[in-house]
């Protein structure tokens, strides 16, 4: 079903996108133009929305463990923060890396970058929002999202504590149990999914399953009004010359 709607998605973006440009050099069609880049902005959360769906469900229903080898973090981390360099820019975000080139960790790295996108997509969404109802108050400081990397101890093995910052508005102590839950929205949360700015409210949830597959968890440390910190623990590995 999802392979065919896509399909027929495609297709529809094709033709709204050649009208687009059409009525974009005719005058007085600014509106109409301005309507279809609309339309085309909501299928393609549409799109989204069904990708992240399948992938949860494929995730909550996974049960095989990941093959696993050496992963150095900035190679998972810079592709994402790239790709997400226009969404930041247009929000007027500022994304700040800091991991040691050679932090290299013994995981699977399309798990870690699941989990990563969806981390920092939530922190950039949140932040902006914050920074958006503070308007001209907003300061730099106030639209940074950080990613970065401290070495620890877990279980007397040594680890890297992946982590990824916000300076959003926090999240209310009594509704950290719902955060992971699939299809649940905290209270004014938003997921940019539909007109209404609502979503299935899976990224975190999808960010947990990949997490688990991979043998840990994500905990999260937050103050209202401060912003919020969501971490993860993967082993060290030292052998940094076989990564991948």
């Amino acid at each position: 079903l999802s392979h065919d709607l896509s399909n027929n998605f495609l297709a529809i973006t094709a033709n709204l996108q050649f009208l687009e440009e059409q009525l974009a050099q005719q005058p007085g069609m600014h509106e109409s133009a301005e309507a279809l880049s609309a339309a085309l902005a909501i299928i393609q959360r549409t799109r989204e929305g069904m990708r992240r769906l399948l992938q949860h469900e494929r995730l909550r229903g996974a049960s095989v463990l990941p093959g696993v080898g050496p992963v150095r973090l900035r190679e998972v981390v810079e592709p994402i923060v790239t790709l997400g360099a226009f969404d930041a820019k247009n929000k007027g975000l500022r994304v700040e890396i800091d991991i040691d080139p050679g932090a290299t960790v013994h995981s699977n790295a399309d798990l870690l970058t699941i989990v990563l996108q969806n981390l920092v997509g939530n922190a950039m969404k949140h932040t902006a929002r914050k920074a958006d109802a503070q308007g001209a108050e907003a300061s730099a400081s106030d639209r940074m999202v950080r990613i970065g990397a401290e070495r620890s101890r877990e279980g007397g093995k040594d680890a890297w504590k992946l982590y990824v910052s916000d300076d959003g508005p926090g999240i209310p102590q009594e509704q950290l149990h719902r955060l992971f839950n699939a299809f649940e929205h905290l209270p004014d949360s938003a997921d940019g999914m539909f007109g209404d700015g609502r979503g299935f409210g899976l990224g975190l949830a999808i960010a947990s399953q990949a997490a688990r597959l991979l043998g840990t968890k994500i905990e999260v440390e937050t103050q209202s009004g401060r912003g919020s910190r969501f971490s993860l623990s993967v082993a060290a590995c030292d052998d940094s010359s076989k990564a991948a």
